[in-house]
């Protein structure tokens, strides 16, 4: 089971936080593991060859570790989403103006055709961003909880299983499951907070 002084030595705070106070190896390592598999996916959506995507991928997290100090979260649900969305855009804008597009009419009809169907790429943006970002989240909390809880966890919470039932096969009493799985959604949220919506255990 997982002891109050384990999670608190080993559980790191909110990723946001960390990434803005010490911008550690570990936490940006944490950073790159959720978002830079979502910016390529992004790109994707842009008019933008896939040859210079990867480049792409690379300026856009540099702007984000040179400006993640600025960022302050007003508390709203998909704050931080929304400013990754905004340095994203901006950065193929960028793109877009420093190099002429030969594949299109001109610059500025890409332009005007990204503008124009923004709300459509936010739109597609938003369903991915949580269910991607909270599945990975879910495999960084992983080595921070002894196996039997893990499996406690995700059988109730993510397969859906019944907790009697579990604890019956994991030979835990039925407490021990629901702690375990309320101990997990509380690390989840912690290194999660300002990413995704609050996690409910129940």
């Amino acid at each position: 089971m997982i002891s109050q002084q384990e999670e608190s030595d080993s559980t790191p705070q909110s990723l946001i936080e960390d990434l803005a106070a010490n911008r550690s190896a570990l936490t940006w390592e944490r950073f790159l593991y959720l978002y830079q598999p979502l910016f390529k996916h992004w790109l994707r959506l842009y008019p933008v060859p896939e040859t210079e995507r990867h480049d792409l991928v690379q300026e856009t997290l540099i702007v984000v570790l040179r400006r993640i100090s600025e960022f302050k979260h007003n508390g709203r649900t998909g704050a931080f989403r929304a400013w990754l969305k905004r340095i994203v855009h901006n950065q193929v804008l960028e793109y877009l103006r420093d190099r002429k597009s030969n594949w299109l009419n001109t610059e500025s009809t890409v332009l005007d055709q990204l503008q124009s169907t923004y709300p459509e790429l936010e739109s597609q943006i938003d369903r991915e961003h949580d269910q991607e970002v909270l599945r990975r989240l879910l495999q960084l909390t992983k080595p921070l909880v002894p196996p039997l809880a893990w499996e406690a966890f995700y059988r109730t919470a993510v397969v859906g299983e019944g907790s009697p039932q579990v604890a019956r096969e994991l030979g835990m009493t039925l407490n021990a499951v629901y702690i375990a799985r309320s101990r997990v959604f509380a690390i989840v949220r912690r290194i999660g907070r300002g990413l995704v919506a609050p996690l409910d255990p129940e």
